[in-house]
């Protein structure tokens, strides 16, 4: 006998009953009713089936049947009349029970009768059961026990489904899913399916039953069900025998089996367990009756886990839509789905599509189907490499999974490589895209291999991260790191320019550290510098900047460009000036490396700088502390590269007079215009002259140019000038020679400048000595029109020499208004003395008034006797216009003209040192107190004083007549013996002895011999 159920497994809800106390009275009386129930003894006498039998042949079923058939029999007597043949014969209860079968008719007969049959002893009721069967009715029993009472129904049941031995029943349990796939079927029917039987087997009985009580159904096939489970522990051995219907029939049992109150997992579980690939066609049934793959799966889901696989591969088979189902488990707590995932997986279905699926119902659904496959053994390797094709969307969020699931970054990073190392930059990128802090990936990039880091810093930059964001980030934990990034940039086809692009804007310490690393890297500054030509000027400066300051020299910065374009040049040479400032590094390098000062590369540095600093200032500046030629050459590529001279001088004028020095050193020896930069500076800077002159003056003897230049210049310009030239050590007798060329007003300037500057006027008359005293009277002139006074002018001129006095006192008496020559008495009284030696038409006499500066001027200088007034300048005897000068001072005088016209000018030098420092006019004679006084008669031409006399009154016996001297004379051998003052006085004693005193023989015997030399000079 079947094992009878559990009531530990699942089941329809049941009924709540009201317990009711009972008292062991009323058991009692129960317990007596029964027996006395089955002591019971039907009587035939009443029985109008026994009766009818009683004329009828067992031997024969036709008879039986005919005399049940005619018989007006009640319902209630059916059970009795099988029970008493039972007592006669079992095959005579068969026989009946097997009419039965066929005549009765009635519904309400068939259920009265088994009413009945439920009562009976077993062998009555199988007897009944094998009636039946022999009818081929047994569907008929099965549909009888659906109307009886629950207990009743498992009474026949048991024995239906059960043989003699207690083993089960084949035939019988068949019989019964025939009937319950009939009942179904109708039901099916009623709810508009027309319901397919291929075997063809129906019994018309039962389906004009459920036709005309179909409301009943319900209730009947509740009955069946549980009158078979009663007597088995789940509905493994019930169904059994269904395994092999078809889909049709196999619906119409489950719709049967559901309408009792099984549940859909239990069904699939009998299923599951009679036969698992009958799994597909089960699902597909209960499909059939209505019940979606969902109900399906919520059913199995709550009740019977151990065959969901079976029963999603089922539903996958039957090509439900995957999707639905991932949909369908985006609504259920974590346990559903793993197992959902679990089955999915188990059935064959790929990760990549099951999360694909899953992505695509919720991203909480990528979650827990992640935590899932992790869960049943899944790596997170054999995850990811299931997305390679997959949506990148879906990736994301599959890796923020493993994040919230509490896998680090790394974790995940060295799982993917171990499968699948190609799609590490799809895990990074997806990871970086849904917000993994950068910090982690540069961590992991520190730690790890250079090709690993590699592929990170692929996904990084292919999720959009930047190498600034990569470099700002791992600096903070390592500046060595930075290599890493820098490296993997390069295996990534990234070029200089690109990554410099790229790295911008990090701070200037990181972009210096950025670079440092492409060099140690192995790239080389050729290809930086190059870079910089997609850079604006600013931004190469700030590249270059960072790049000398990782280590790069300016040297090696500006070798890898020099066979470049001159823009590229102009470029990396603003770059290096913007980041050191000076021009000297550019200028210092061309000098280190030996470049040839006329080399074009000069040129295109000083072009490079100029455009750059937007002057010249600063190569200029650098050229004043170098060498001459290096000066020299820069600025001429100043010029050269379109920069105006101005520029230079105004720069000159700006640093001071060293560089305005220079520049005239530099003007003169690249043989540039001198006059260009004098005017200039004359315009705007007149004190910058002098250094100018100077500098161009030491370079070269310009003196003749410069004069010519500043020939009708301002006083002011002379003067600076001047200045130049001296301090270039040039004289005054040069500079004087050279103004002599340009008369005008150049001399007038340039004595005055030179007396503005500190020369005085004896060092412009030694100037006129050393030219050989070849401008004496222009510059004598000159000083006296320039203010300076007579005795200044004299001084000078005896300073420097007896020759120029006299040569100035001539020039300054020339400068007299009025003369004239000798009258004839005059020139009687000198050829008396001097005869022929005088030209005496070359002698002049000029009478001035007291105003006359010359005249006082001379006098008091030569006399140093304010009241003197007669002296003589070359040719020129000067005379007080007030004074009434003497026969015998005329003499005197025409000494000095002698003295002039036969010595020449430094007689009158001469004469002043006599006065001055020597013996003066007295060689030897009376003078003081010794001296008498005489009158000498005709002394005046015409009367002179009051009372009007030509007399000489009180005259000095010695001054005049030399009385005292004649020792002296006696023992001269020449007049040159004497100074000039004293040859004068000598030969106009003789004049007044021998033609005013008209003294003869010894009185002037010793003066005749001075007399005949001078007239023989």
């Amino acid at each position: 006998m079947g094992k009878k159920k559990s009531t530990s497994g699942k089941s329809a809800p049941k009924k709540k009953t009201v317990s009711k106390k009972v008292t062991k009275a009323a058991l009692e009386k129960v317990e007596i009713r029964k027996k006395n129930h089955s002591k019971t003894k039907f009587v035939t006498g009443k029985n109008a089936i026994l009766t009818a039998l009683e004329s009828a042949s067992f031997r024969s079923k036709k008879s039986v049947t005919d005399a049940v058939k005619n018989c007006k029999y009640k319902a209630v007597e059916l059970a009795p009349a099988v029970r008493m043949l039972f007592k006669e014969s079992e095959n005579k209860a068969v026989k009946l029970s097997e009419s039965y079968a066929k005549t009765i008719k009635d519904p309400k007969e068939h259920r009265e009768f088994f009413q009945g049959v439920a009562q009976m002893e077993k062998k009555e009721r199988c007897a009944v059961i094998k009636g039946y069967r022999n009818a081929n009715q047994a569907r008929g029993v099965v549909h009888a026990m659906s109307q009886l009472p629950r207990q009743q129904c498992r009474t026949i049941m048991q024995d239906f489904v059960f043989d003699e031995k207690g083993k089960k029943d084949e035939k019988g349990v068949k019989e019964v899913l025939f009937w319950l796939r009939d009942a179904g079927a109708q039901m099916r029917k009623i709810e508009g399916y027309t319901p397919v039987f291929p075997d063809g087997e129906t019994d018309d009985a039962v389906v004009e039953f459920f036709e005309d009580v179909a409301d009943a159904i319900s209730d009947a096939v509740t009955s069946i069900v549980d009158g078979l489970t009663e007597f088995f522990e789940d509905l493994v051995e019930a169904i059994s025998d269904a395994i092999n219907w078809v889909v049709d029939e196999v619906a119409s049992l489950a719709r049967a089996l559901v309408e009792a109150g099984k549940q859909i997992w239990e069904i699939l579980k009998a299923a599951a367990e009679i036969a698992i690939n009958q799994v597909k066609k089960f699902v597909e049934a209960i499909k059939l009756i209505g019940k979606s793959f969902i109900e399906i799966l919520e059913d199995v889901f709550a009740f019977a886990k151990e065959i969901i696989e079976a029963v999603i591969d089922a539903i996958d088979k039957l090509g439900e839509i995957f999707a639905d189902l991932l949909k369908w488990l985006a609504t259920k707590t974590y346990e559903f789905i793993k197992a959902g995932i679990e089955a999915l997986v188990s059935i064959g279905k790929t990760i990549g599509n099951i999360l694909f699926q899953a992505f695509k119902a919720s991203l909480e659904l990528v979650r827990n189907t992640v935590r899932a496959l992790l869960e049943i053994g899944q790596t997170i390797g054999s995850i990811l490499v299931t997305l390679v094709t997959r949506p990148r969307d879906l990736l994301n969020e599959v890796v923020r999974a493993f994040g919230e699931l509490g896998n680090t970054l790394a974790d995940i990073i060295q799982e993917t490589v171990n499968v699948a190392a190609d799609f590490v930059r799809d895990v990074v990128r997806a990871a970086a895209a849904i917000g993994t802090a950068l910090v982690e990936f540069t961590d992991f990039v520190i730690q790890t291999t250079k090709e690993l880091a590699t592929k990170v810093v692929d996904g990084l930059l292919a999720a959009g991260r930047t190498l600034v964001e990569l470099i700002s980030t791992i600096a903070n934990k390592s500046i060595a790191a930075i290599k890493k990034i820098v490296e993997a940039a390069f295996e990534l086809g990234k070029t200089m320019v690109n990554i410099l692009k790229d790295v911008f804007d990090l701070a200037v310490d990181l972009l210096k550290e950025t670079i440092k690393a492409m060099l140690e890297i192995g790239r080389k500054i050729a290809e930086f510098t190059k870079a910089m030509v997609e850079f604006t000027y600013r931004n190469a400066a700030r590249l270059i900047e960072a790049a000398l300051a990782a280590g790069a020299t300016i040297a090696d910065i500006l070798e890898s460009v020099i066979e470049d374009t001159y823009f590229v040049f102009r470029k990396i040479v603003n770059g290096v000036l913007q980041a050191l400032g000076p021009v000297a590094d550019i200028f210092e390098w061309l000098v280190a490396r030996g470049e040839d000062l006329a080399s074009e590369i000069w040129r295109q540095a000083v072009l490079a700088i100029r455009f750059v600093k937007e002057s010249i200032t600063e190569v200029m500046d650098w050229a004043l502390e170098q060498a001459d030629a290096i000066f020299d050459r820069l600025l001429e590529l100043v010029e050269d590269i379109g920069s105006r001279i101005s520029e230079v001088i105004d720069w000159a004028i700006a640093v001071g007079d060293a560089a305005l020095e220079l520049l005239g050193e530099a003007t003169e020896r690249i043989g540039n215009s001198i006059s260009y930069v004098l005017n200039y500076l004359e315009n705007d800077f007149i004190p910058g002259i002098r250094k100018f002159v100077e500098g161009a003056l030491r370079a070269a003897s310009a003196i003749a140019g410069l004069i010519a230049w500043v020939a009708n210049k301002t006083f002011e310009i002379m003067r600076e000038v001047v200045i130049g030239a001296l301090a270039a050590g040039i004289g005054l007798a040069t500079l004087l020679t050279e103004v002599m060329l340009h008369p005008d007003q150049t001399l007038d300037l340039f004595i005055a400048a030179a007396r503005d500057v500190g020369n005085s006027i004896q060092d412009i008359y030694q100037s006129v000595l050393d030219t050989g005293e070849a401008f004496i009277e222009e510059v004598t002139e000159t000083l006296r029109e320039l203010g300076e006074s007579i005795d200044d002018m004299l001084e000078a001129a005896f300073e420097v020499s007896a020759g120029m006095l006299g040569a100035t006192i001539s020039v300054l008496f020339e400068m007299l208004g009025s003369y004239r020559n000798l009258t004839a008495d005059e020139e009687a009284d000198g050829r008396f003395v001097f005869g022929d030696a005088v030209d005496w038409n070359n002698t002049f006499i000029a009478k001035e008034g007291a105003l006359n500066d010359i005249v006082f001027g001379v006098q008091d200088f030569v006399t140093r006797n304010p009241d003197s007034r007669a002296f003589v300048t070359g040719n020129l005897i000067n005379f007080d216009i007030d004074d009434d000068f003497s026969r015998a001072t005329l003499v005197h005088e025409l000494t000095h003209v002698w003295q002039n016209q036969n010595v020449g000018p430094v007689y009158l030098a001469h004469a002043v040192s006599a006065q001055l420092v020597g013996a003066g006019y007295n060689y030897g004679y009376n003078e003081g107190p010794v001296d008498v006084g005489i009158n000498i008669p005709n002394a005046f031409f015409t009367p002179v004083g009051t009372p009007p006399s030509t007399t000489l009154q009180g005259a000095s016996q010695g001054a005049f007549t030399g009385a005292g001297g004649e020792t002296v004379l006696d023992n001269a051998n020449s007049i040159h013996d004497f100074n000039e003052e004293q040859q004068g006085q000598i030969l106009m004693q003789y004049f007044v002895r021998a033609r005013l005193l008209r003294q003869t023989g010894t009185d002037i015997n010793r003066f005749q011999p001075f007399v005949d030399e001078a007239k023989a000079a």
